[in-house]
């Protein structure tokens, strides 16, 4: 596996279909990725702090902390879309 793909093993689509496809899952699934995305970033900044990296520490931690923030909105959407009908027996 390379160190740094610019490709998912497996998934062949664009980007943009990727980003698609994440837009379409329901909300508490894409939170769980986000969620996961917010620990492997502050990983790699805890990496790259032990490397000797600080600036790029510093701006993946940012990162992180932004991307927090967003899985914090996506939650309240979630609330808001889980007492819909039909959703309950999905859950």
């Amino acid at each position: 596996m390379e160190r740094y793909p610019t490709k998912i093993p497996g998934y062949y689509g664009t980007p943009e279909n990727l980003a698609q496809h994440l837009s379409r899952l329901r909300y508490d699934v894409n939170l769980a990725i986000n969620r996961q995305l917010v620990l492997e970033y502050r990983k790699q900044a805890a990496s790259d702090e032990k490397a000797g990296r600080p600036k790029l520490a510093r701006e993946l931690r940012a990162y992180a902390n932004l991307l927090e923030k967003n899985v914090e909105q996506m939650e309240k959407i979630f609330k808001i879309c889980k007492d819909k009908p039909g959703m309950k027996d999905e859950i």
